[in-house]
């Protein structure tokens, strides 16, 4: 009976662990999603000739993380990473710029 209770305590302990691990990753890729946001919409801007994507990417793979979306509209940017706690990539995307013209208020 005790070692019944001994191994649940270490299952239970041992999936708070990998929960905890997935949750920092998720803060991290939002990290780093929105500095990767930052320096593409600062290229779009034009404080930068670099490529916005370009500069997303680059800045994403300083992080330690990858890339999987980045899309321009018109002076605003959308960019999506992901990070990798163990095996499970963790997403996360963010948007940096001037507000997109003609955006309906609700």
């Amino acid at each position: 009976m005790a070692l019944t209770i001994v191994f649940a305590a270490v299952i239970i302990a041992a999936a708070i662990v990998v929960a905890s691990a997935v949750v920092a990753a998720g803060a991290r890729a939002a990290a780093v999603a929105d500095s990767a946001a930052l320096a593409a919409a600062t290229a779009v801007a034009g404080y930068s000739d670099a490529d916005p994507c370009g500069a997303a990417a680059e800045v994403a793979e300083a992080n330690g993380a990858r890339l999987t979306v980045c899309e321009v509209h018109g002076t605003a940017v959308t960019v999506g990473c992901e990070t990798r706690a163990g095996g499970i990539w963790v997403p996360a995307t963010s948007r940096a710029g001037q507000p997109v013209e003609n955006r309906v208020e609700p």
